[in-house]
């Protein structure tokens, strides 16, 4: 009875199995959920101080995303507003990882940001590609950082061989307390005293908050004394207020100093002040089309022809490399390592070994509110 049961079952299960698969060979097939976006969260200062720059550099990104898609990706960005604070940075980084759950990420632009958020990224195995400071600090920070920008050492010691030959030998130095403009001072000091030059002092303007304060007399004061020929500037912050400071105070020495001294939120600050400073910044191509695209772009925006396209140059090239690397489908160093970057609006070469690749450094002068080439 036992075994007759048994066979009994044996038969029902065979022929329920044999009737589900019939069911299932005969049934349409099961319709996949849609992939969804590629996504990649971006970190930029859309407020702040450094604000200018994170609009300019949306600019850019909104760009190259608009193409991707129309080609036929589907990309997805996700903005982060860090201030270009290390602490509002960390957690834009965190968040955009563990919430947002991004496929890559743009950013951050600060030295001070970056170097925070690179200590995340080692714990969390992340990569991240960084904008605007591909300078030594950052290149130290770890294999899961990469940037594309400038190198701010090279700025300073591009200024410090200049004003050696037109025949400066004591400068003083008026600095903010930021880590990047710290790194472009000692880089200054360094070559302008390797090459024969003595630095009369040194003047830091504390930082208070993530903002430098805007009264500068004091450090000023403080620089005049040793009675410098030459005044070489770092700002990270108030670039305009210090320049215009210098020039209420009397003093007509000249005024060298990095980037940070020639952007237009500088010159509309200092205005008439601002005239004859000489400062290094990335020297990028001119006239082609697609820089054309993008000069446009910020026309429309800023409602006026801006200076210099750099910056939102840096978030159209930057979103087209992650967008490269996610379209590769291979691990992100190998990815970005072999990356095309022939078709980059900046002229970025190829990614270093140090993970980083940067433009060549310039010198140029502002002239009746408008910056031109130093000839």
């Amino acid at each position: 009875m036992k075994r007759a049961l048994r066979f009994i079952l044996l038969v029902i299960c065979v022929a329920h199995v044999s009737n589900s698969i019939s069911a299932q060979e005969s049934a349409p097939p099961i319709e996949h959920a849609t992939k969804g976006p590629t996504q990649i969260g971006v970190i930029l200062p859309l407020t702040g101080d450094f604000a200018y720059f994170g609009a300019q550099a949306k600019i850019g990104i909104e760009t190259a995303l608009s193409e991707l898609n129309s080609d036929g990706n589907n990309f997805k960005v996700i903005y982060e507003d860090d201030r270009c604070l290390p602490k509002d940075a960390l957690k834009s980084f965190k968040k955009l990882i563990s919430v947002d759950r991004v496929d890559q990420i743009l950013g951050p632009v600060c030295t001070g940001s970056t170097l925070a958020v690179a200590q995340s990224a080692k714990s969390m195995k992340r990569y991240f590609l960084a904008l605007l400071d591909a300078n030594r600090p950052v290149a130290a920070s770890g294999e899961f950082t990469y940037a594309i920008g400038y190198s701010s050492e090279e700025e300073a010691e591009l200024i410090a061989e200049h004003m050696r030959s037109s025949g400066y030998v004591s400068p003083a130095v008026i600095y903010e307390e930021d880590a990047w403009a710290v790194g472009v001072k000692d880089a200054f000091k360094a070559k302008f005293t390797a090459i024969g030059g003595n630095i009369t002092s040194e003047e830091a303007q504390v930082i208070s908050g993530g903002v430098a304060a805007q009264d500068y007399k004091p450090v000023i004061t403080k620089a005049m004394r040793h009675k410098p020929d030459s005044i070489f500037i770092v700002p990270a912050y108030n670039g305009g207020f210090m320049i215009k400071q210098i020039r209420a105070m009397g003093v007509t020495l000249p005024i060298f100093g990095p980037d940070t001294c020639g952007t237009n939120e500088v010159i509309e600050t200092a205005k008439d002040s601002a005239n004859g400073v000489i400062f290094a910044n990335a020297v990028v191509p001119k006239d082609t089309p697609a820089l054309k695209k993008i000069e446009l772009a910020l026309t429309r925006s800023l409602k006026r022809k801006p200076d210099s396209v750099f910056y939102a140059g840096l978030g159209y090239d930057g979103l087209n490399i992650l967008a490269s690397a996610a379209n590769s489908g291979k691990p992100f160093p190998e990815a970005i390592a072999t990356s095309d970057l022939s078709k980059s609006l900046l002229g970025f070469k190829t990614i270093g070994a140090d993970r980083q690749s940067r433009l060549s450094p310039g010198l140029f002068v502002i002239k009746e509110k408008r910056i031109e080439p130093l000839r």
